[in-house]
């Protein structure tokens, strides 16, 4: 079905992942041959992750054909610390803030020619 949507979707769009690492890439294995194929029918492709995490390589593929967005970037907007129980104070409470993604950039739309390119 997947394959079908990407296939004979007259109009693709952004396609995102977030992943924690993108475990399989040396392999080929994953998501990252289905990216590549969406890419190429001209599918936009971002992909998201921590930067000291994630695999190099499918990092700078991102880069040249699409779009990495570390999640660094947003680390008060994605992440929080919960109150320490009473007694037991570690660090004092963040609260996440707002995530704004509207000053990210925009992944550039895969190749020329569509399908078959």
């Amino acid at each position: 079905m997947l394959e079908d949507a990407l296939d004979y979707n007259g109009n693709p769009g952004i396609v995102v992942l977030l992943t924690g690492d993108g475990a399989g890439y040396m392999e080929g294995m994953g998501f990252h041959s289905t990216l590549e194929r969406m890419h190429r029918r001209r599918w936009r492709v971002e992909i998201l992750s921590w930067a000291h995490s994630t695999n190099q390589r499918m990092r700078r593929w991102a880069e040249d054909h699409g779009l990495f967005i570390p999640l660094d970037d947003f680390y008060n907007a994605i992440t929080f610390l919960e109150p320490s129980r009473s007694g037991f104070q570690l660090a004092p409470p963040r609260y996440s803030v707002e995530l704004n993604l509207s000053q990210r950039a925009l992944s550039p739309v895969g190749p020329a020619g569509g399908q078959g390119s």
